[in-house]
């Protein structure tokens, strides 16, 4: 009776954890933290788009991309106007019809956030969907349509968005921000774009990435800066999210440019990629620098999710040109031998998203994991 109790429990535990998965697929949803969930290093075909592919976001079962591409085409060939930005399922990789939002020919989308209701983009267009906006916009996550309650013009491009609650962070390579003075970061309201009186201080160079620490206390940067909220800090360093004074440690290891970053889930480390072609860990309260992976070309890209690090670049890793993404052990940098999807394209990959349903890259290939992929790629779980 105990034998065949167990066996029962081990049955509704195993269809338990099928119902779960196939859950997280279609929705997105969160697994369990104990549960196994790897991602498959073979893609799945989908829609492509003729262009780079500059930043990826998940939310549910759309995956978001931006970037300088024009169109969108399907597996049997149709074409679809999408400049800029473009939404597919991640289920079945299909083109999202009913949301367009298209920015100005010769314009880009080269960061994407979301709160799960809201989506903003930033990059460097002066319309999209139609709707004048310098370089960074909120929109619809259904159809696109641009929130014409939020304004935060800036004056140059927008590479890094950070979004929580009522604050949205900017981080680019501007000097104002809906006609406030401010140097590569700032802090607006995330309904309306008004920018933060109190959140003053910036960087000496482009900002390229943003992260804020689990607490909400501190906001950690890359980019392409000596000094950052006021204190001396090369490529990477944090400022307080209350006025954006410098804060935290100096990292001595880092050096500039840096292009961006992911924090742990207990913030206690942060993951650098950068133009000297390594991913780098840093530890938060020391600044120390306990392993560093080294690609053959810059690395671009970086997501952390699941314990594991997955980063991108170009060229490729330890002789193998066609390796262009790999997953790191968060605790001691080693190579996941599992995931080691071919990648065929010199500048590989510019961007990373995972969720508990797949993981998806964006950059400029023609394949990925076994399958045609022009400009973005899903690995499902």
């Amino acid at each position: 009776m105990l034998t065949s109790a167990r066996s029962s429990v081990r049955s509704s535990k195993a269809l338990l954890a099928v119902l779960l998965a196939m859950a997280a697929l279609w929705w997105g949803a969160a697994l369990p933290a104990d549960a196994e969930v790897t991602v498959r290093d073979t893609a799945s075909r989908s829609w492509t788009v003729n262009g780079r592919v500059l930043a990826t976001k998940i939310v549910g079962n759309v995956v978001y991309v931006g970037g300088t591409f024009t169109t969108a085409t399907s597996p049997t060939g149709q074409n679809v106007t999408r400049r800029g930005l473009a939404a597919f399922r991640l289920s079945d990789g299909a083109l999202v019809t009913g949301f367009a939002a298209n920015v100005n020919n010769g314009g880009s989308v080269r960061t994407i956030v979301s709160d799960g209701s809201s989506l903003w983009v930033g990059g460097a267009f002066s319309s999209i969907g139609g709707v004048s906006r310098g370089r960074v916009a909120k929109l619809n996550l259904s159809t696109g349509g641009v929130d014409t309650s939020f304004q935060a013009n800036t004056n140059g491009m927008v590479r890094a968005l950070e979004v929580r609650g009522n604050d949205l962070y900017i981080g680019g390579q501007f000097s104002t921000v809906r006609g406030t003075t401010r140097s590569n970061l700032a802090e607006v309201r995330a309904a309306t774009g008004v920018v933060d009186t109190a959140f003053n201080r910036g960087a000496n160079g482009w900002v390229s990435g943003l992260r804020l620490s689990p607490d909400g206390n501190r906001l950690w940067a890359t980019g392409n800066f000596t000094t950052l909220g006021g204190g001396s800090r090369v490529g990477l360093g944090g400022v307080s999210t209350t006025n954006g004074a410098v804060a935290g440690p100096n990292f001595p290891a880092s050096v500039r440019p840096q292009f961006g970053l992911d924090i742990n889930t207990d913030g206690s480390r942060i993951f650098v990629v950068g133009q000297s072609n390594v991913l780098g860990a840093y530890r938060t309260d020391t600044g120390g620098r306990p392993w560093l992976r080294r690609a053959e070309g810059d690395t671009q890209a970086v997501r952390f999710f699941n314990n594991e690090v997955y980063f991108g670049f170009h060229e490729g890793y330890e002789g193998n040109t066609r390796l262009k993404v790999l997953a790191a052990d968060p605790t001691n940098g080693a190579i996941d031998p599992s995931f080691r999807p071919n990648v065929v394209g010199f500048w590989g990959v510019f961007a990373i998203d995972a969720t508990a349903a797949g993981l998806v890259i964006g950059g400029e290939f023609t394949s990925a994991g076994g399958v045609t992929a022009r400009g973005w790629a899903r690995f499902l779980r």
